[in-house]
C-alpha cells in the first residue's frame, strides 16, 4: 500500500470518528442518557477540529475531504444536537397535533445544512486559506447546546423549554447570518477584547461558580467575540466610507 493513500485516509478516519460519535449521541438519547449524548457531541467537535489539522499536517487537503467533512457535520452537529435538545426540552412545547418544538429543532438542522453549503461554495471560490467564517460554525452552535445540556444534567438544573427554544432559534439565525468568526480566537483585535470584557464576565463568572458550565462559557464567549468584532469592523468600514464621501480628494 502506497504511503500517499495511507496519509490520505488518516484525516478521513478522524472525520468518520466524528460521525460515529454523532450516531452514538442519537442512540444515547434513545436510551435516555442525555449527559452521555451531550458529551459525545463535544468529543465529536474535537475530532472535527483535528481532521482539518491532520489534513494540513499530512498535506492531504482535498475537495473530497471538504465534502465528507460537511456531510459528517450535518450528522454530528446538525441532526444529533437537534434530537438531543428536542428530547431534553423542546418536546414540552408540543400542544396536541402542533409540535412547535419539533419545528424549532428542524430549524436548527436546516440552518446548519445551509451554513455548510455556503461554506463549501465559498471554499471553492475563495483563493487562499479561509481565515474568517461567515456565519457561526455549526460545531460551535452544536457545542453550545450540548455543553448546556451536559451542565444541566450534572447540576440537576432546570431550564424551561421556552429559553432553550429561544437559544436554538438564535443559534440557527447566527449560522445563516453574515456575522464573521475567526478560525483562531487568539488573533482577535484588542478593541474587540476591550468591548467584550464586561460582557464576558457573565459566562466566566458562571464557570467559576459551577465548573461544569466551563464548556458552555467558552462557547458563549466565542459567539460574543464574533458578534463584537463584526460590529467593530462594520463601524470602522462605515466611518471610512463616510470619510471618503466627505473628502473625495483623497480618492486615487
Amino acid at each position: 500500500m502506497k504511503l500517499g493513500k495511507v496519509l490520505f485516509a488518516i484525516p478521513t478516519l478522524f472525520t468518520l470518528s466524528s460521525v460515529f460519535l454523532g450516531f452514538m449521541s442519537v442512540t444515547c438519547v434513545l436510551d435516555g442518557e442525555m449527559a452521555l449524548a451531550a458529551a459525545a457531541i463535544l468529543f465529536a467537535a474535537l475530532f472535527d477540529m483535528l481532521d482539518g489539522k491532520v489534513a494540513r499536517l499530512t498535506r492531504t487537503e482535498s475537495r473530497f475531504g471538504i465534502q465528507i467533512d460537511s456531510l459528517a457535520d450535518v450528522m454530528s452537529f446538525g441532526l444529533a444536537p437537534a434530537i438531543l435538545v428536542y428530547e431534553a426540552s423542546l418536546r414540552e412545547l408540543r400542544a396536541g397535533s402542533l409540535d412547535l418544538g419539533l419545528a424549532i429543532a428542524f430549524l436548527f438542522v436546516a440552518a446548519g445544512a445551509l451554513r455548510l453549503a455556503r461554506f463549501n461554495v465559498m471554499a471553492e471560490t475563495t483563493e487562499g486559506r479561509v481565515r474568517r467564517f461567515v456565519g457561526l460554525p455549526i460545531p460551535m452552535a452544536a457545542g453550545t447546546l450540548a455543553s448546556l445540556v451536559l451542565a444541566l444534567s450534572h447540576t440537576g438544573g432546570v431550564l424551561g423549554a421556552l429559553p432553550i427554544a429561544l437559544l436554538v432559534v438564535l443559534l440557527s439565525l447566527l449560522m445563516v447570518s453574515s456575522f464573521t468568526y475567526r478560525k483562531s480566537p487568539g488573533a482577535t483585535r484588542v478593541s474587540a477584547l476591550l468591548v467584550l470584557c464586561p460582557v464576558a464576565v457573565i459566562p466566566i463568572t458562571l464557570a467559576f461558580i459551577q465548573p461544569v458550565y466551563g464548556f458552555f462559557g467558552i462557547y458563549v464567549y466565542y459567539i460574543l467575540l464574533g458578534l463584537t468584532e463584526t460590529a467593530i469592523l462594520r463601524i470602522r468600514h462605515r466611518r471610512a466610507a463616510h470619510r471618503r464621501v466627505e473628502d473625495p480628494a483623497d480618492e486615487p
